[in-house]
């Protein structure tokens, strides 16, 4: 609570619901009858900015930096963290044999899934990618499971495609060359994001490349009365 020209205002800070990182804040003007005229100040992402903070030296070095420029754009309009978040795709594809769907859904749920050699070893994986919208303290990311045929049953298991620090919002693989490799966007507090580009050779891992994606950020100034519709006012980057 403060007090401004005589008048008593109720401020409040609101976190974003998916990313649970604060972005907004009300204020209220407070009368004898209760809440009066409110103003909702946000500070959201707009326009994003990337840059190449590493990178080693492959063959396809010079056609993954060319792909991650065309396909920048589209990758962070599907990353908003809300619920407009769209899975991106890459060479993975959905079309394959409707007995080994029906035989993954038996095991994971019905949920999309995806076939790729995303470690060239010359067999086939199979990949649910899948949103998890939590309630509590965690923070929106994508969950996968992986899954392999054998000639009798379908085999589970876990990859290590996640950060201890970060959250995995973007899984995708590429063909480049004749090399699948795998791309990784993560999330860090205050909408800032890391994309990582590795080979994976069968268990062996390398890291190609890394890049910062940062947002710049756009004031949001919604008025009106508190729980009426708001009137939306833009200006201004910071």
């Amino acid at each position: 609570m403060i007090v401004y020209d005589s008048e008593l205002f109720y401020i409040e800070r609101l976190y974003n619901y998916y990313s649970k990182y604060t972005d907004t804040a009300v204020i209220c003007k407070l009368t004898a009858d209760g809440f009066g005229d409110s103003v909702i100040i946000q500070l959201l992402p707009s326009i994003f900015e990337y840059e190449k903070i590493y990178s080693i030296y492959f063959p396809a070095e010079q056609a993954i930096t060319e792909y991650v420029d065309s396909i920048i754009k589209d990758l962070m309009s599907k990353s908003q963290i809300d619920d407009s978040i769209e899975v991106f795709i890459g060479e993975e594809s959905s079309e394959f044999n409707d007995n080994k769907l029906l035989r993954l859904q038996s095991v994971g749920g019905d949920r999309d899934y995806y076939e790729i050699d995303y470690n060239n070893d010359g067999i086939m994986e199979y990949l649910s990618k899948y949103y998890w919208f939590p309630s509590n303290y965690l923070a929106l990311e994508l969950l996968n499971e992986e899954y392999l045929f054998t000639d009798t049953r379908i085999v589970s298991r876990g990859q290590n495609f996640y950060d201890t620090e970060r959250l995995l919002i973007q899984l995708w693989f590429k063909e480049i060359e004749g090399i699948v490799y795998t791309f990784r966007l993560f999330l860090n507090n205050g909408y800032n994001y890391v994309l990582n580009a590795s080979l994976i050779d069968g268990v062996d891992i390398t890291q190609l490349q890394s890049y910062i994606i940062v947002p710049k950020k756009e004031f949001h100034i919604q008025t009106g009365e508190r729980e009426a519709s708001w009137n939306v006012v833009r200006f201004g980057y910071l």
